[in-house]
């Protein structure tokens, strides 16, 4: 089982912080998010890792070198930032099989094998994990048909007024996916975002995206306040991670 760890971006949202160190090396507890996220991965079955850098390259490849892992990793240098999606397109050969997809800045206990199960039942493009919340701020919003798993709509980031008008949950893109090599069809060269520009577009051509939802823990550590809170639920024991 392989995956791919998405590491290069800027963490913007995560300033002053990430004007030294690069977001992936950010401290959850006594670790670096990096480190958790490869032991994350190894304890759930992955047994090929890519992993993509770009902002402060050098300070991850050092991180990198220190740890002591059991399943090799292939780095993926980006001299410009290609987007989630286009992270892929340089780890063309990477992608011979179905590959989950993780945002470094996602802290999860979701079981992988699941969802990869759950994508190899059926067959999809890609299978998106989802959970369940009424914050939809900042998030990418899922749309299903009906009572099934199938995704007929994807709005990556809406006003709230525009997607709810009471206090209810929604499916929200957990930033975790399962996605087949002929997604590459779909990306092409350059820049491309997953939630912004592959889903509406696979979409428009009627390919088969389905929602896996989670029922496990599932946290974006993008912000100084929800770094800070996932920290303080590590320490209190809320969290196991």
């Amino acid at each position: 089982m392989k995956a791919l760890l998405l590491a290069a971006g800027r963490g913007t949202r995560l300033a002053p912080l990430t004007g030294s160190t690069p977001k992936i090396l950010a401290k959850v507890g006594n670790r670096s998010l990096l480190e958790h996220q490869l032991t994350y991965l190894q304890r759930n079955g992955v047994t090929a890792i890519a992993l993509n850098v770009h902002h402060h390259a050098d300070q991850v490849l050092a991180c990198l070198r220190s740890l002591h892992l059991q399943v090799p990793v292939t780095v993926s240098h980006e001299p410009a930032l290609l987007g989630t999606a286009g992270a892929l397109t340089p780890l063309r050969d990477f992608l011979t099989e179905p590959i989950l997809v993780l945002y470094g800045d996602v802290v999860t206990d979701a079981s992988i094998v699941g969802l990869m199960d759950d994508h190899r039942d059926h067959s999809p493009l890609a299978t998106v994990a989802v959970y369940r919340s009424t914050e939809t701020e900042g998030k990418g919003v899922v749309s299903l048909a009906g009572s099934t798993r199938e995704i007929e709509a994807f709005v990556e980031k809406p006003a709230q007024a525009a997607v709810r008008t009471h206090n209810e949950e929604l499916l929200i893109n957990a930033g975790i996916y399962v996605v087949s090599p002929e997604v590459l069809d779909l990306i092409g060269t350059g820049a491309s975002d997953f939630g912004r520009d592959v889903w509406p577009r696979a979409l428009a051509e009627g390919r088969l995206l389905r929602a896996s939802v989670l029922d496990a823990c599932v946290r974006d550590v993008g912000t100084p306040a929800e770094l800070a809170a996932v920290n303080e639920d590590l320490a209190s024991g809320a969290l196991s991670w």
